[in-house]
């Protein structure tokens, strides 16, 4: 006799729509539910599992459903495929050692997957939903989330990790008004991106601790996107990239030690780097149209060495404290305006700048601080219609300049004793 495809279906949503509980080692649960059609739908899983070396696997396909797996011991393991609309996942594994893995496809999901112990995993292997939202949590050590790909429109991914030696990975991720939120509390913990392609997307990094790494491995790409990272600590690093126009990228640093690389290529780009404490190295590349670039730096013994190659930027620079330096260098644009500020001693600021119609303007204020170039050599400005302004204010200042070209103008103005100007015009 033939079976009523539809009232078999509902059936066997009737049916699985239970709860399991488990306790004791070595055994798995497993709930499949599938809706014939995208009406069908609000089924339920919920399975409670105990002990070691359990697994608990959940499939369902349709819309309105509802997820639900517990797990307290070591070894354990969670599979969840949730391909619907209006889909609810929550996870909450309690031990060491443990996995899950989820699967999104739809919209209008939700998901939170929680896990408190040392050496677990969370794995998003596929995130290919619009007005979704996952939420993470992890606390204790050498844990791990992987999400990616992610694929959509209007979704949000919030990830929190406390710890040591935790790690994130983000593949790649393509859609529009897309938000990724990382917080991660702890030592030697590590962010690494991949591409992120789209408009209007943000990105929100903050890591709280020492010896801590982000990485973008490629680079944030499209237009209109915000990224805004963060590290409070010592010897923490960061390497970002920005590819595109009109983007926001703002960097900062709290701490000892610290590093930051950055690149941004595009037009119509801001960028904002701050940091406050000693010693720490802050590189950054800018190449192409309108870009407005701010950098500020306060402490000791720190480094900021700046590359921009394009036209009509806007660069904004200052540096408070002492044994500071700056490696400037303007490469071939026009119409570009440099404002740079030290306030401190024993400061050095090194240029080299050639174009057209540029304007450099620079204050320094303290005792023994330098404008010229490293190795005792003169810094240099070259170009046509260029316009260069130099006050320092204290005592034993120098500056040593060499401008080519023609049509420059050049004012010097020192206010103190023993201070030395030397300006090579040709």
């Amino acid at each position: 006799m033939k079976l009523n495809t539809s009232k078999s279906a509902v059936a066997l949503a009737l049916l699985l729509a239970f709860s399991t509980a488990v306790q004791a080692a070595g055994n798995e649960a497993r709930i499949i539910q599938n809706s014939q059609n995208t009406l069908d739908g609000n089924n339920r899983a919920v399975t409670e599992q105990s002990g070691d070396n359990l697994r608990a696997v959940t499939y369902q396909t349709g819309q309105n459903l509802s997820t639900s797996i517990e797990q307290q011991g070591q070894n354990l393991q969670a599979e969840i495929t949730a391909l619907g609309d209006s889909v609810n996942v929550e996870v909450e594994q309690q031990g060491n050692d443990n996995s899950s893995q989820l699967e999104f496809g739809g919209n209008a999901a939700q998901g939170r997957l929680s896990q408190s112990g040392s050496g677990n995993t969370i794995e998003a292997q596929s995130f290919n939903s619009d007005i979704s939202t996952l939420s993470v949590e992890q606390s204790g050590n050498n844990n791990q989330f992987a999400v990616g790909p992610v694929t959509g429109n209007s979704a949000q991914v919030y990830v929190q990790q406390f710890g040591e030696q935790n790690q994130l990975a983000g593949g790649a991720v393509n859609g529009h008004s897309l938000l990724l939120d990382v917080y991660q509390n702890g030592q030697n913990n590590n962010v690494a991106l991949a591409d992120i392609d789209g408009n209007d997307n943000s990105l929100f990094i903050q890591q709280s601790g020492d010896s801590n790494n982000v990485t973008a491995t490629a680079s944030l790409s499209g237009h209109d996107n915000l990224a805004d990272l963060f590290q409070q600590g010592d010897q923490n690093s960061l390497s970002f990239g920005l590819d595109g126009n009109g983007h926001d990228l703002v960097v900062g640093q709290r701490g000892l030690n610290n590093q930051a690389n950055l690149l941004v290529a595009g037009s119509s780009n801001a960028t904002v780097l701050y940091s406050h404490g000693d010693n720490n190295v802050a590189e950054a590349n800018i190449a192409g149209t309108d870009n407005d670039v701010m950098a500020r730096q306060t402490g000791n013994a720190n480094r900021l060495s700046m590359s921009i190659d394009g036209n009509e930027n806007l660069l904004n620079l200052q540096q408070q404290g002492s044994g500071n330096q700056t490696q400037l260098a303007l490469d071939g644009g026009h119409a570009n305006t440099l404002e740079i500020e030290q306030q401190g001693d024993l400061n050095l600021l090194d240029l080299l700048v050639t174009g057209q119609q540029n304007s450099v303007d620079i204050l320094q204020q303290g005792q023994a601080n330098q404008i010229s170039g490293f190795n005792g050599q003169s810094a240099g400005i070259s170009g046509s219609e260029g316009l260069v302004s130099i006050q320092q204010e204290g005592d034993r200042n120098v500056v040593m300049l060499e401008q080519g070209g023609v049509g420059n103008i050049t004012n010097v103005v020192q206010q103190g004793i023993a201070n030395t100007a030397t300006i090579s015009q040709r």
